[in-house]
């Protein structure tokens, strides 16, 4: 079961809590996170019946089946019979994760952390709970694969705001990650790429080197 992704996800599930693992595929956070001895009550779903028969053979095969509920369920679906104090919700797109978040009334609650790494739309993502009154306590940054992951960690305040653009496409992270400087480099090799697109079609850019400029001073880059 080793994969940097999951261990990062995991890195921010709090000790002794009730966890959820929602789309959980084959459960392989689920059965690490009983590995681990992090919880000891865990609540595995997915959507698809393949992935879940995966996810309660490989919970069976750990003999973790005391401590992990399989469940068929669509997102949050009856998460509150459950009541789960971390709720992870990996491996999709940023869209579909905040279109789950918002469909539950369980996750308004500020005692409940939500774990969430989007594949993509991770900007939509962040705008989505910052509007809709998510708090975000954390970010890291995970490199599996070759592929750098953003993991956020957030909980409901109730505090609705608007963040600055550098904030929804960067998020929390600091220099103190140190996949940091690569990611926001990535960044700025992403928005030159598409100012150049629209000086080639004479379309105005100056979002995009408004944006290049501010990440490059973040990162002390010359400008």
């Amino acid at each position: 079961m080793a994969n940097e992704r999951f261990d990062a996800l995991i890195s921010q599930v709090r000790k002794g809590s009730s966890v959820a693992d929602i789309g959980c595929d084959h459960a392989y956070v689920s059965c690490k996170l009983v590995q681990l001895g992090i919880s000891k009550r865990v609540y595995a779903s997915d959507v698809r019946e393949g992935p879940l028969l995966a996810a309660k053979a490989n919970i069976q095969k750990y003999g973790f089946s005391e401590y992990i509920t399989a469940h068929l369920a669509d997102g949050l679906d009856g998460i509150e019979n459950f009541a789960p104090d971390d709720i992870i919700i990996a491996g999709m797109g940023g869209e579909l994760i905040a279109r789950i978040i918002d469909k539950s009334e369980y996750v308004k609650n500020c005692n409940v952390n939500l774990i969430l790494q989007p594949m993509t739309c991770t900007y939509e993502l962040r705008e989505y709970l910052l509007q809709n009154g998510f708090e975000i306590k954390n970010e890291l940054l995970c490199r599996d694969s070759g592929k750098i992951y953003e993991i956020i960690l957030c909980s409901y305040s109730g505090i609705s705001y608007t963040a600055k653009e550098e904030f929804l496409h960067i998020g929390l992270k600091t220099h103190s990650d140190p996949l940091f400087r690569e990611f926001v480099l990535k960044k700025i090799g992403k928005f030159e790429h598409i100012a150049k697109g629209k000086q080639l079609s004479s379309t105005e850019c100056d979002y995009e080197y408004t944006l290049i400029k501010n990440l490059k001073e973040m990162i002390g880059e010359e400008v």
